[in-house]
């Protein structure tokens, strides 16, 4: 009796938690992260209405925030993944609509029919691929562009630098028109994919996640290459100017000081040889190439944004 009571309770809390209103929980990054970025401009318009910043109850959406370091109270996951922290414990007061990826889906004890794919894959709802594409971008990782000076990099290797710390439409825009993108940044491949960009996966440091890019590919049916690069650092890193500036920046994006964000950004490793830069540029330069460029099947993209759309309706009539 008492167990049939426990999943009664759950029933009822899973009803509510996809009735809304709810509070939108995603990553805010001081200095701004396209990737991140997405989650108020996609989820307001395919769910107009249903949020409030008063709210008690979150929706968990786009972004690898799936750990335990989740809120208390009641959640609805709609598309987030696995791959930073400890996996969190899913209580009773937690529905899960849909993971990233099989990987999370397995992390979190889930079968993997919960597991659909990133949710980002709904802005084709928005913006179509382009018609004209121009030129071959390069889209670091955030955490990446803060390093080095990768935008001269990029610019020797024949390449158009997009920061993705810039506006996220300017960032989406650039992907969408390109005849490539080379990115570390998880979400630019995500995008690229969507808008039929052919994309290559590059890693310059430790920090860029293998296990979620690894659970977003397995969700698509992809192989994903990565092809290493030297980990870069130079003064510019370092430097009070740039310090400054994304300082200001990330006052700006939260409308206060914001004290962290010149504390907080890591410290500069020991310069690089001039020749890893030139390594650098000659790797990218080599494998900027059609032949390294990658894309899911467009069976399984059309598959996958028919599996999200009805995931997503599902909560219009709730």
């Amino acid at each position: 009796m008492a167990q049939l009571e426990l999943l009664e309770t759950s029933r009822r809390e899973r009803t509510r938690a996809r009735r809304g209103p709810w509070n939108l929980l995603y990553y805010k990054d001081a200095f701004g992260n396209f990737g991140d970025d997405l989650n108020p401009w996609l989820w307001s318009r395919l769910l107009p209405g249903r949020f409030s910043a008063k709210a008690t109850k979150r929706f968990v959406g786009i972004g690898t925030i799936l750990n335990d370091q989740l809120p208390a109270g009641p959640k609805l996951i709609v598309g987030s993944g696995v791959g930073y922290g400890e996996p969190p414990t899913l209580s009773h007061q937690c529905d899960v609509l849909f993971v990233r990826g099989p990987n999370s889906a397995k992390a979190l004890g889930l079968p993997e029919a919960l597991a659909i794919t990133d949710p980002a894959y709904l802005i084709r709802k928005f913006h179509q691929p382009a018609a004209v594409r121009k030129g071959v971008v390069y889209l670091p990782h955030h955490f990446s562009s803060f390093k080095a000076d990768w935008r001269r990099i990029a610019a020797r290797a024949g390449m158009t630098y997009v920061d993705p710390c810039a506006p996220m439409l300017e960032v989406v825009e650039a992907i969408r028109t390109a005849e490539r993108v080379v990115t570390g940044a998880m979400h630019g491949a995500i995008l690229a994919d969507a808008f039929r960009t052919p994309w290559i996966r590059v890693k310059p440091y430790a920090h860029l996640n293998d296990f979620k890019w690894a659970d977003w590919a397995a969700s698509m049916c992809v192989d994903v290459k990565t092809h290493e690069l030297p980990s870069l650092y130079d003064r510019s890193s370092a430097s009070a100017t740039k310090r400054i500036m994304l300082t200001l920046r990330a006052w700006r994006r939260a409308g206060r000081p914001h004290r962290g964000a010149c504390i907080n950004l890591p410290n500069i490793e020991k310069v690089s040889d001039p020749r890893e830069f030139d390594a650098a540029v000659s790797m990218l330069t080599a494998l900027n190439t059609p032949a390294n460029a990658m894309l899911s099947s467009d069976y399984i993209l059309h598959e996958r944004i028919e599996q999200l759309s009805e995931a997503v309706a599902s909560l219009k009539s709730a």
